[in-house]
């Protein structure tokens, strides 16, 4: 997955019917968010990972509309290496820990494994984090699986006293 850590799907045809296809299809989804149609400005945000795999549905041939939809991604620059100062507060943080991409978070794990290794699996005295950041990592690895996978869908909806289009986020 490289470096994507947020991607994105817009779908942007007016008048869009759900019979016409171009829907979204979560990959490991087995609940009644695993098909999603195409709806007029829609807007789908999602982490970057395995559990997060899908597609856009066929758009059937009788479709009475061109669709039309932007996705693309963010991407982290940030690929951590050992050398990297304050790496030991940053992975002591779970906030921090939360926001590193499945990439930064599989390169430390292979790191911080190698050094254990080497070290018999235990840490010199004065340097007791190491091991601890490894099983945060693993067990956050683990946690960043779940059954149902998490996605954002932000519909628009208008505010009179603003006069301006706004967006609704909704963590299905």
């Amino acid at each position: 997955f490289g470096q994507r850590s947020v991607a994105f799907v817009w779908h942007l045809s007016l008048n869009w019917r759900p019979e016409w296809g171009g829907a979204l299809y979560w990959c490991h989804e087995k609940s009644d968010y695993a098909y999603v149609p195409a709806e007029y400005n829609k807007l789908f945000l999602f982490d970057v990972k395995e559990e997060t795999s899908h597609f856009v549905t066929h758009v059937s041939r009788h479709a009475q509309g061109k669709r039309l939809a932007f996705n693309g991604w963010w991407t982290a620059a940030w690929e951590p290496t050992l050398q990297d100062k304050g790496l030991g507060r940053y992975l002591g943080n779970w906030k921090h820990r939360g926001n590193l991409t499945s990439l930064q978070q599989n390169v430390l794990i292979d790191y911080l494994t190698e050094i254990e290794e080497e070290r018999g699996g235990k840490d010199p005295p004065g340097n007791r984090g190491l091991h601890h950041a490894l099983q945060l990592l693993d067990m956050e690895t683990e946690q960043s699986q779940p059954e149902s996978t998490a996605f954002f869908i932000a519909e628009p909806y208008y505010s009179d006293s603003a006069g301006y289009e706004d967006m609704e986020v909704e963590e299905l």
